[in-house]
């Protein structure tokens, strides 16, 4: 099992997790003032950050 998990990290070690090409088109978008920004996916997106976060019932 640990070696399972040693190749897997050493697997993930290799791989980028950032998109370059994704970024540079989002650089090149701001930078050329096209990149549109959709508030209701944002929104979306919020609202299911906020219910996976613990509950304070703190009033």
């Amino acid at each position: 099992m640990a070696q399972e998990i040693k190749k897997a990290f050493e697997l993930s070690s290799s791989v980028s997790i950032i998109d370059v090409d994704r970024v540079a088109a989002v650089k090149k978008a701001l930078a050329d003032g096209s990149y549109q920004v959709n508030a209701e996916k944002i929104a979306e997106k919020m609202i299911q950050y906020e219910k996976l976060m613990p509950q304070d019932n703190r009033t």
